[in-house]
């Protein structure tokens, strides 16, 4: 093998590497989407006056 090519295959080890102790040291948070989050749109001073859905759109009054 040449140099070059030698210093990239080890390159490419050594950014696989990080990236694998990066996920098992628990680095990055694991993202759950089991459910369908039900959000309501509301004034802040008057709670009753609520966004509706209608017609497929976004009814905000």
């Amino acid at each position: 093998m040449k140099d070059k090519t030698l210093k990239m295959l080890l390159g490419i080890i050594a950014i696989n590497l990080t990236i694998q102790t990066a996920n098992d040291t628990g680095f990055f948070n694991a993202a759950y989407a089991q459910s369908i989050q039900k959000v309501a749109i509301c004034d802040p001073i008057f709670d009753s006056t609520c966004a509706r859905v209608s017609s497929g759109e976004l009814a905000v009054e």
